[in-house]
């Protein structure tokens, strides 16, 4: 959602990998489809769906219910809204409601996070969208309290066994930088450096799933939030 590019002539472009330009121009109805298509995949445990719907430099956030055995009663995507960041990368932002539950980490059934807003980020390769990244919040009724965060797994060996950290690069270590300094911004209400670094098309999903759209909106929404006491921000293991 932000616009700013490192200098540096060798930086990995994200659509390295990406294909001939041959695929249609995307629409919100097009990519929910492609959406709704691995819902159904994810649903019937078909891995195969996902070898060719997702790009090789695949990420996720989607709440840990990917990678568990869950059941699904029933379920729906809606409220799609898309923004495109150039010819070949868009991003496609959702609602999805859910009734079902995962096995969670302490191999005990869970309730699936519902609702949620997703948001999905799409490469043209060849003649086909492919999924790069998908994250999920849970939207959040602001007269309730949160819901508990589901237990985190249980670590074994943590004395013979580190943790894997990233391994940084230039466009990395850029991004961090800008995100450090959109941090700054926001603790000092600072909309004039928000107007500076972020691009025409700057939408948000805010941490309690509101869909922001503008980028006048989310600079306001970013200035007006009644947040105090905040003394230091920091980015890290970008």
């Amino acid at each position: 959602a932000v616009d700013n590019k490192p200098s540096n002539t060798n930086a990995t472009n994200a659509n390295t990998n990406v294909g001939k330009s041959t695929a249609a121009a995307p629409t919100k109805d097009a990519l929910l489809a492609l959406d709704k298509q691995a819902n159904e995949a994810w649903i019937k445990g078909d891995s195969k769906f996902f070898e060719g719907f997702l790009s090789d430099r695949f990420v996720s956030n989607d709440m840990g219910r990917r990678g568990n055995k869950c059941e699904v009663k029933t379920w729906s995507l809606d409220e799609p809204q898309m923004v495109s960041i150039d010819a070949d990368t868009a991003i496609l932002t959702y609602k999805g409601t859910f009734d079902g539950s995962c096995t969670g980490p302490d191999g005990k059934a869970m309730k699936i996070p519902s609702p949620i807003r997703a948001a999905s980020v799409f490469v043209r390769n060849g003649d086909k969208w492919q999924g790069v990244f998908h994250g999920e919040t849970l939207i959040l009724d602001p007269k309730a309290p949160p819901p508990p965060p589901p237990p985190a797994p249980e670590k074994k060996d943590e004395a013979k066994k580190e943790e894997a950290k990233p391994t940084g690069d230039a466009n990395t270590e850029a991004l961090v930088k800008l995100h450090q300094s959109g941090w700054e911004a926001w603790k000092a209400k600072d909309a004039k450096k928000f107007e500076e670094m972020s691009a025409s098309s700057l939408s948000i999903v805010d941490p309690g799933g509101t869909w922001v759209g503008t980028k006048a909106d989310t600079i306001k929404h970013w200035t007006d939030m009644k947040c105090e006491g905040v003394t230091t921000v920091k980015v890290s293991d970008g």
